[in-house]
């Protein structure tokens, strides 16, 4: 009997565990090999759960076989208010981030930690690996975690990689610019559901605002704008007109941006006076490359500086200053026939001027005429 009940006694603390070791949150990355035949891989580094919040963390990405892969950009969460990485690009780099205002509560699940591109550099494969120095909950106590994804040791590596992100809009804003031409960027995560969506920018002090009516509920969609240092990447020439900017709006994945799943898309961008001013700028516009060339969007001014721009989907666009030199030019040959009659009504004058002269004149002549012929005919009688 005492048998038995020290093997359910055993059993039950077997039980108890295999739920407490299965209950430990993971870290994970999407994919743990990168190929290096492919451009661009974008990855993203996920805590399957949060018991006790999120406080922040210091990871490390590094790639097994840098000579064929380099870490090229990474995006922060919009929780993450504090952020810093080590220079990119790069074989290996750090990452820091801080949730300041708790936006990672108790039991949050699926925390994105980061999303990261890698950029294939040539032939052969390479492993993504996870150094977790540091990573605290609310309380400020190291978060027990289990890492399902390889970290860097002699000899070789090995270990399990976890499931990769969803399909649909869902996730990042994997881009595909060249990092050298990015000057800036700034990401922000809202759940989509059916109808408006709205991500307000604050990093920066040219994008304000994105928003569109959303077909159908997406989940936690990334939005990700680049200021640029020159035209997009995909633009293959300059638009007419003077450029204020450069930029790049991504929304999630898989075209999810540019797709029919939104409609009523709309940008909110500023430009100082001063520079229209500088520039003998009289409006502005926001145009789009679209296949192959730049398209202008309707743009109206809302407040001094500050302009909204209706798109048809998001990409690569700029930002332009017009002049009305073009319309007056234009408006120009319509006023020549009016200099031609100007010139016209001096001559008029003249002739209506002229005609009681000659009137006159010839009422003299034809008195003088009659007085002559009443005198020859006197002499004619005598």
């Amino acid at each position: 009997m005492k048998g038995t009940k020290a093997i359910f006694i055993i059993f039950i603390f077997t039980i108890f565990l295999s739920h407490s070791v299965s209950a430990t949150p993971e870290i994970s990355v999407s994919e743990e090999m990168v190929s290096g035949s492919k451009p661009f891989t974008n990855l993203s580094i996920t805590l399957s759960e949060a018991p006790n919040g999120l406080s922040g963390y210091n990871i490390t990405i590094s790639l097994s076989n840098a000579s064929i892969a380099e870490i090229i950009s990474v995006d922060f969460p919009g929780w993450a208010l504090l952020k810093i990485t080590s220079a990119l690009p790069a074989g290996s780099v750090w990452i820091k981030a801080v949730d300041l205002n708790n936006s990672i509560i108790k039991g949050a699940s699926n925390v994105i930690l980061a999303n990261f591109t890698v950029r294939g550099d040539g032939e052969g494969t390479a492993r993504v690996l996870l150094t977790v120095s540091q990573i605290d909950d609310d309380n400020g106590s190291s978060l027990l975690y289990a890492n399902t994804t390889p970290t860097p040791t002699p000899g070789g590596n090995s270990g399990s990689s976890s499931s990769g992100g969803g399909g649909g809009g869902g996730g990042g804003a994997p881009s595909d610019e060249d990092f050298k031409n990015i000057e800036k960027q700034e990401s922000r995560d809202v759940d989509i559901h059916i109808g408006k969506a709205i991500y307000k920018f604050t990093t920066q002090d040219i994008l304000k605002e994105i928003g569109f009516d959303a077909g159908i509920s997406e989940g936690l969609v990334t939005a990700k704008i680049e200021l640029l240092k020159g035209r997009p990447k995909k633009a293959t020439s300059d638009p007419s007109g003077k450029v204020y900017r450069y930029f790049n709006v991504v929304v999630g994945t898989s075209g999810y941006g540019s797709s029919s799943k939104i409609e009523n898309a709309y940008i909110i961008f500023n430009v100082p006076d001063e520079w229209l001013k500088n520039n003998k700028a009289d409006s502005v516009k926001l145009m789009k490359f679209k296949d192959g060339t730049w398209i202008d969007l309707k743009t109206e001014k809302i407040s001094p500086g500050t302009y909204r721009a209706y798109t048809p989907g998001f990409s690569g666009f700029a930002i332009v200053g017009t002049s009305a030199a073009t319309n007056e030019m234009i408006t120009q040959p319509s006023e020549i026939p009016q200099v031609a009659k100007l010139t016209q009504i001096p001559e008029r004058k003249n002739e209506i001027q002229m005609k009681p002269v000659l009137i006159i004149g010839v009422l003299i002549g034809s008195i003088m005429i009659s007085v002559m012929y009443l005198k020859r005919k006197e002499l004619f009688k005598k």
